[in-house]
């Protein structure tokens, strides 16, 4: 009998990877760049990983980052171990709705129609005239943020008054410590009252002077035909460029196109430009720092834009649109009316761009990443009866950036040749995007890729009947985070709790599966809709939480099918009515909303800070 070969009765040995020979350091640094999903199934391979991740402040609180979506803040100062505490504390806080002492700030002046609401500053602007329709003189701006001092009266607020119309205001606060004040100014030499100059003002929002990084403090913007009170704009900031969109939606004169100019601020230097018909677009939002997202309200479609390497000095080159996302198709004969949207926070240029001080770079350790934040598109339509429907839609912005199989938009057919083109199937003839491609050509001349609603959105989106839901307040976003208001009225007859939806699941369910390691049956019941529901805490819970992780279809007669939506959240309604008109979203808080007797203007707000700020 052959001798038995010593390797065949021997156990098998593992090999372990010569990686793990390097020094702990070296593999700490190494770990650092890997994803946070990575991070957490590295650990699993064994016993000197588990302790080198359980160990390490740095890879704790990259491992809380990932988990909440948030972005560091390498510019602060709070130690990292800190950091990681504060951040745990606060998403719990997040999941129980459980805020801090709130703080009451008085509105004792006349305010106007415009407001923002943007890492940590509300914005109000004020009229000095005693009508309705009196517009904007000043601007008025007050931290809300965690680190609000608590003083009496009107010292909460700074003034910003450039002795102009104020026609609207966009602010980077983090970024560049930057508010733009759009303004006009009538001609006197044309001989019109109704043709006006439209500027910017670049002002510092700290100290309440021009910005010392513009090298023009004041743009001029247009020269027009122009009626108090009958244009809107949009203005949305991120690294040096400065989005402008001009709209005339309520004009009783001449119509006016719509036009939306992208300008490099510290400059002056304006590098694209768009006129579109009256009514195309109505806001526009930034997906990244160089595209933009612009609702196009004749096609019915969300339109993205390419704003990125800028062309020499000259004539502003023309805005390249990319593609068009097909929103959920239209019955024949509803009509798209307006469509608003929000994205906070926005983006950000890069390092070197950041203009903001210090100190003012460096007060918040971490915030809501950009990339991984929601888009918020309240979208109005009229019926055959000219009945108003609302409905807000959320996605993500990396949803409308990610590549998806496209076609051609259509074109009309030639009228020289009608019957020369053949006849072509559903499939290729974009049956299910709206007849409005069809009516308007794009704005490229060549054929602009379409996606259609069936290929992207389902998956990617949910769609909110908004009727009985308030939605003149578009703040309401911050983060993947989105709090829904109901109607004033019914506000004020039922008094509701805090309604929250937050669109990153990955701490739910985290804690969904606690709660089933526990022995808590997910830690409630599986409701009607197929979502998990259960307290978000086994005693004195201040939160009910749903898991909403099956479709949701709206049959609404404004569609022209049934509209399916999937894209996952959390639902979290408080314990108790909350006893505000309205509830605004930042990334420290809820901001609550009391308004006067008329339900017209803002006279109080109160700071609700989430609890662990």
């Amino acid at each position: 009998m052959p001798p038995v070969s010593s390797a065949a009765s021997s156990t098998p040995t593992i090999q372990l990877s010569p990686l793990l020979d390097l020094p702990p350091e070296l593999l700490l640094h190494i770990l650092s760049y890997l994803d946070y999903g990575d991070i957490l199934a590295s650990q699993q391979t064994c016993r000197l990983l588990r302790e080198l991740v359980t160990g390490s402040a740095q890879l704790q609180y990259l491992i809380e980052l990932g988990i909440a979506a948030y972005e560091d803040n390498p510019d602060s100062t709070v130690p990292l171990a800190e950091r990681c505490r504060l951040l745990r504390a606060r998403e719990r806080a997040w999941q129980r709705l459980e805020f801090g002492p709130s703080h009451s700030i008085s509105v004792s002046f006349n305010p106007s129609s415009i407001y923002d609401l943007s890492s940590g500053v509300f914005l109000l602007g004020q009229t000095h005239s005693a009508s309705l329709f009196g517009g904007t003189d000043a601007v008025r701006t007050a931290r809300v943020n965690s680190e609000v001092i608590k003083q009496p009266g009107d010292s909460v607020w700074q003034t910003i008054n450039l002795n102009q119309k104020i026609i609207d205001v966009g602010l980077a606060v983090h970024e560049h410590d930057l508010i733009a004040v759009v303004t006009y100014n009538f001609l006197p030499e044309r001989q019109d009252y109704l043709t006006a100059a439209i500027s910017i003002h670049l002002v510092q929002l700290s100290t309440g002077e021009y910005h010392p990084a513009a090298s023009k403090p004041c743009i001029a913007v247009c020269e027009g035909p122009f009626v108090p009170g009958e244009c809107s704009l949009s203005v949305e900031i991120v690294g040096n460029k400065l989005g402008l969109l001009l709209n005339f939606p309520f004009t009783q004169i001449e119509p006016r196109e719509s036009a939306f100019y992208l300008i490099d601020w510290r400059t002056g230097h304006p590098h694209f430009f768009r006129e579109a018909e009256h009514g195309t677009y109505d806001a526009f939002a930034f997906l990244d720092a160089d595209t933009v997202v612009l609702p196009n309200l004749h096609l019915h479609t969300l339109e993205l834009c390419d704003v990125s390497s800028p062309p020499s000095p000259s004539p502003p080159a023309p805005l390249r649109t990319l593609r068009h996302l097909a929103l959920p198709p239209l019955a024949v004969h509803a009509i798209p009316f307006r469509i608003w949207c929000r994205a906070e926070p926005t983006p950000t240029g890069g390092p070197a761009q950041r203009t903001a001080p210090a100190e003012a770079r460096a007060r918040a350790p971490f915030r809501p990443a950009p990339s991984a934040a929601i888009a918020l598109f309240n979208i109005f339509i009229l019926d055959t009866r000219q009945r108003l429907h609302t409905f807000s839609l959320v996605t993500h912005r990396a949803a409308l950036l990610r590549p998806y199989p496209a076609r051609s938009l259509p074109s009309p057919p030639s009228p020289s040749s009608p019957s020369s083109e053949p006849e072509r199937r559903a499939e290729d003839n974009g049956e299910d995007a709206p007849e409005r491609l069809r009516e308007h050509p794009a704005s490229d001349p060549s054929h602009t890729p379409l996606i259609p609603w069936s290929t992207w959105g389902p998956p990617a989106c949910r769609l909110f009947p908004a009727d009985a839901l308030a939605t003149r307040w578009i703040t309401t976003t911050c983060g993947q985070r989105f709090v829904l208001n109901s109607s004033l009225r019914r506000a004020a007859l039922h008094p509701e709790p805090a309604h929250l939806c937050d669109f990153n699941v990955v701490p739910y369910r985290r804690l969904l599966a606690r709660h089933a390691a526990a022995g808590a049956e997910c830690g409630g019941s599986l409701d009607a809709e197929g979502g998990h529901a259960f307290d978000s805490e086994d005693e004195g819970a201040l939160a009910r939480i749903q898991l909403v992780e099956q479709p949701s279809e709206s049959d609404a007669d404004v569609f022209g099918e049934p509209v399916v939506t999937a894209l996952p959240y959390a639902e979290i309604v408080g314990a108790e009515p909350h006893g505000h008109n309205s509830l605004l979203l930042d990334e420290d808080g809820i901001i609550g909303l009391d308004l006067d007797q008329h339900q017209r203007n803002i006279r109080r707000i109160v700071v609700k800070p989430i609890a662990g700020s």
